[in-house]
């Protein structure tokens, strides 16, 4: 697990450091860098991918949600959580799809409960589809995959890397594949994972990467109903 702090307060980036190696422990492969400015964390992912990013909001320089919107351009599935002192800057969290909002003034239990739902939800996103391409296994991480669509028994994964997948089966086999992972179907021949939908619409359902999926008026209702379930679960 990648871990990046950024925060000019050197001693709360400490004690968040801390916080996260406990709640990781000691047998699990953990990696946290610190960084004092937005800028040193932006330069950095130049080289580096981050699994979580904390970010403190109110820096020098480029604001923490200045950083977190050019994270999101880079990478759409980084779990991005904000530490801050402030609680006026919650519904700009929700502009960059921040995973949670922690006030640095909460008690310690409740910040530790926090980083511990952060955790759980990377563990969660490790989990992998597996499917045989040309007779070789690969894996995709359920979390990468922005949505499915089916053409001519083909199946084509689309993933937030960029990179397409594509095999034969059905698209209702594939849904059965990623039950309980936030995924909906939205047309006889698309099916979506929840976490990328940005809204909802009469036919279509745009996702935060700007495309537009087709919704099926016999499906729209269901689609909206598992939204509602799917962000109550959060």
């Amino acid at each position: 697990m990648n871990v990046a702090i950024c925060d000019d307060n050197i001693n709360y980036s400490k004690l968040a450091e801390n916080y996260i190696r406990e709640i990781v422990g000691p047998r699990r492969a953990l990696n946290i860098d610190i960084f004092l400015s937005g800028q040193k964390l932006l330069e950095s992912i130049n080289d580096k991918t981050y699994d979580i990013v904390f970010l403190d909001i109110e820096m020098p320089g480029i604001n923490g949600i200045e950083v977190a919107q050019r994270l999101r351009e880079k990478d759409k599935s980084v779990i991005i959580a904000f530490l801050t002192n402030y609680s006026e800057f919650a519904t700009k969290g929700y502009e960059v799809s921040a995973f949670r909002y922690i006030l640095k003034e909460e008690p310690e239990s409740m910040i530790k409960r926090q980083v511990q739902s952060i955790v759980n939800e990377y563990y969660r996103k490790q989990k992998c589809l597996v499917a045989n391409i040309k007779g070789v296994r690969i894996t995709i991480k359920i979390s990468s995959i922005i949505y499915l669509e089916v053409m001519k028994r083909v199946i084509y994964v689309h993933t937030a890397s960029g990179k397409t997948y594509q095999f034969y089966s059905t698209l209702n086999n594939m849904l059965s594949r990623l039950e309980g992972f936030g995924f909906v179907k939205t047309h006889q021949s698309y099916v979506v994972n929840m976490s990328f939908i940005e809204s909802i619409h009469v036919n279509s359902v745009v996702l935060k990467t700007g495309q537009s999926i087709p919704l099926s008026r016999v499906l729209k209702r269901e689609v909206e109903t598992a939204y509602v379930s799917y962000l109550a679960s959060l």
